[in-house]
């Protein structure tokens, strides 16, 4: 007769308690004894077997959250272990090079492509003998298409996206051969693969929604494989041209949810120089001092790959550092950009490149100069020989202009006028009550009107502005901020304001072209929005009649940017303020209109409201007409294709 779970147990038992154990058939814990086994009520109700387990031991979610993270890492560990020891066991198969003629400039389609014999799957990029750290097991491949987790892509779509990256970004920056396929890239390098297919698929039509599927994927595979290079035995010496076409291309155009605050292409950038110079690509023809074990596959073409990839990392480097206002991370002597950009150039890059390297390597000299001037950045202006440098730099990308101008590109012209604006812009730190100072910044006004009427009078621009790098929408909204500021200032008086309204006005239009998701407010939605928010805001602005200023004076010409951005968020937190002030109160919202405008009625205000708003320009659904009968009339008729919504936040 088993005992009642009710009574009080004797002294004995408590002496001999122990603990806990449990029922097996019920799992009900109850105190344990060794003289006397307690029946579980649940059993002795259901009249079942009541089996005890003196092993058991309560644990807690916690511990056992521990346990399985303790056995992940162990497992990680043995994974990291076999994995090096694959990569220090590994050679290189040998390859031999089949003799074919070869261009020289490998920017351009006619190029014939070289064949390489060997093992199967070989990458010809391979800078030694130990393979990258291994990629994430989430890209798949099969004699179909690809897959990178829960995106596929069949064989047609690939060869469909490939064609429109060469015939729309590739000849904006040209550092890989165009003549290789897909799965030649597939099998060099994964993520430069899928970096291409992301990049192509901002202006591929038959599917809207690969590029939101792709984004979060390729971001996780990027970020994984670079965490993996640094962390691994080999270092830099895992990398090999492939990444580092990858980083170069998403530096230029860097994923559509980027913010302006936040952006990682400067990082990427400067990633791509440091491991590029642990490569030797900066010293074209003595690769061998720089490698472990000399490659197989030192072509003409490859040579070139390999020259084109240096002075690309060299120009965004120097770019986006002064876009940020900082001092440019690059060799102060390099020898190689310096044969690239002579007037007979020496070392042969696509014209595209050489271009873009004349521009920047003479922007690394002027900025550095003038960090060198003084030991305060935000005190360069006030040095005695600031406007002599001035005029001087100002010179120099002059002839500049007239030497090379003709023959370059548009986006390459953008990228001038971008980096001169970018100079000129420091006379707003000079002291304001100098004619030399008014001068050099009304100087900086003709450069931004020449910037806009440059992408207005050209007619590949519809073509160019959808798929235009991110440096294209940095000098336009540039462009757009001198407008501002001359027009809302004592200058005003030098310019012609009603002029100056339509060409900013142009420029909110040149930057609403430039986005690919517009409903998601990308960044050029928000830069446009940015622009219009600060000029309606400037109208109502009594400081009209004062010199214009800067508070941000440490970024050298990029402080006018910051200082328009900082104004803009301090006119974003007062309108926030005051729609919550409005809201508690029952009044409407307000309504913000584009300069030559008129608010709209309050029937128009609540259609507005209640209706979707009209479609934008850079929509998928909004073809534009060519440029030169888009211009021909008044342009004040361009302010009706930006809603007057109500401005919730960016």
């Amino acid at each position: 007769m088993p005992l009642a779970h009710s009574r009080s147990p004797s002294p004995q038992e408590e002496h001999h308690k122990r603990g806990r154990i449990a029922c097996v058939t019920c799992r009900q814990a109850k105190v344990r004894c060794d003289f006397v086994a307690i029946p579980c009520p649940r059993c002795e109700r259901l009249q079942l077997d009541c089996i005890v387990d003196r092993g058991f031991k309560r644990t807690t979610k916690r511990d056992k959250v521990n346990e399985l993270e303790d056995n992940v890492q162990r497992l990680q560990n043995l994974i990291e272990k076999q994995q090096n020891e694959v990569q220090l066991r590994h050679e290189t198969p040998t390859r031999s090079i089949a003799p074919e003629s070869l261009e020289g400039n490998f920017g351009s389609n006619s190029i014939n492509q070289y064949r390489l014999s060997g093992t199967p799957g070989d990458n010809p990029n391979r800078e030694s003998s130990t393979l990258s750290p291994r990629q994430p097991p989430t890209t798949t491949s099969s004699t179909e298409g690809r897959s990178l987790d829960s995106v596929s892509l069949k064989h047609d779509q690939i060869d469909k996206l490939f064609n429109i990256y060469l015939e729309k970004y590739h000849v904006i920056l040209p550092i890989i051969n165009p003549n290789k396929t897909p799965t030649e890239f597939f099998e060099m390098s994964s993520v430069l693969f899928w970096t291409i297919i992301c990049i192509a698929s901002r202006s591929y039509q038959e599917d809207t929604t690969l590029l939101s599927k792709l984004m979060p994927v390729l971001s996780t595979l990027v970020w994984t494989y670079f965490g993996a290079s640094t962390r691994s035995v080999v270092g830099v010496e895992a990398w090999n041209v492939s990444e580092l076409q990858a980083v170069l291309l998403l530096a230029s155009w860097p994923l559509p949810y980027s913010r302006f605050w936040s952006d990682r292409s400067l990082l990427m950038s400067n990633i791509a120089l440091t491991c590029g110079m642990h490569m030797g690509l900066h010293r074209p023809g003595y690769e061998l001092d720089y490698l472990r074990e000399p490659p197989q596959d030192l072509n003409p073409a490859y040579m070139m790959e390999r020259t084109s990839v240096w002075v690309a990392a060299y120009s965004l480097c120097v770019s986006q550092s002064c876009e940020y206002g900082h001092v440019p991370l690059v060799p102060p002597i390099d020898w190689t950009t310096k044969k690239v950009c002579s007037r007979n150039p020496e070392i042969e890059v696509p014209s595209e490149l050489r271009h873009l390297t004349i521009i920047q390597r003479q922007a690394n000299d002027t900025f550095t100069t003038f960090f060198q001037m003084n030991e305060n950045p935000a005190h360069v202006a006030s040095e005695p020989s600031f406007l002599q440098h001035m005029l001087m730099f100002e010179k120099v990308f002059t002839d500049l202009g007239n030497a090379y101008l003709d023959e370059m590109s548009l986006c390459n012209k953008i990228f001038f006028y971008g980096t001169m604006l970018l100079l000129q812009a420091m006379y707003f730190l000079a002291d304001q009550s100098l004619d030399e100072s008014k001068q050099g910044v009304l100087r900086a006004y003709a450069t931004a009107t020449t910037l806009i009427n440059t992408l207005i009078s050209d007619d590949t621009t519809n073509d160019f502005l959808p798929c235009a790098p991110q440096a294209t929408l940095r000098a336009i909204l540039r462009s757009g901020f001198v407008i501002m500021k001359i027009v809302f200032s004592s200058y005003s008086d030098s310019v012609d304001v009603v002029s100056s309204t339509t060409l900013f006005n142009t420029a909110v239009f040149l930057i609403r072209q430039m986005s690919i998701r517009p409903k998601e407010n990308d960044q050029p939605v928000r830069a446009a929005n940015a622009l219009k928010l600060s000029w309606k805001r400037m109208e109502t602005d009594a400081t009209k009649a004062q010199s214009p200023t800067l508070l941000i004076r440490s970024r050298l010409g990029a402080s006018l940017t910051y200082d328009c951005l900082v104004q803009y968020r301090e006119i974003r937190k007062a309108e926030s303020k005051q729609s919550r002030m409005d809201l508690k109160n029952g009044q409407p919202q307000f309504q913000a209109t584009l300069p030559g405008t008129t608010a709209p009625s309050a029937r128009q205000s609540l259609n507005t409201t209640l209706s979707p708003p009209a479609v934008t320009p850079g929509s998928d659904n909004w073809s534009a007409a060519s440029f030169e009968a888009l211009f021909d009339s008044d342009l004040s008729w361009l302010d009706s294709w930006v809603y007057p919504g109500v401005y919730s936040g960016l």
